[in-house]
């Protein structure tokens, strides 16, 4: 989530998106397995500062001990398409929504 009332959102969303994706391949493509969670991925792809094809070629490349949880609105066919589990969630409760600034 990019908000200017937090800190990550005081920056490039871009340049921020780009550096988290780079770090987030380090972390596909790495032989120490694990899991990683790319975070609001399906809106960086929505905005345009990500291509949904490639992070779904990433995801699908992945060293095969990695398990990968994405995130996001809005769903975006590719993604969806690669993804093993697909569950929505409904927003019940949000501050920011009910006049209450975000803070970090």
């Amino acid at each position: 989530m990019f908000s200017p009332g937090l800190t990550w959102g005081r920056r490039d969303p871009r340049e921020l998106c780009l550096e988290a994706w780079s770090a987030a391949r380090t972390a596909l493509e790495s032989p120490a397995g694990g899991l990683v969670i790319l975070d609001e991925i399906s809106g960086a792809a929505d905005h345009g500062w990500l291509q949904a094809a490639d992070i779904a070629s990433a995801v699908n490349d992945r060293y095969p001990q990695t398990s990968v949880i994405m995130t996001g609105k809005p769903e975006t066919p590719e993604l969806i398409e690669t993804a093993d589990t697909v569950i929505r969630f409904d927003l019940l409760k949000h501050d920011e929504r009910l006049g209450k600034p975000m803070t970090h």
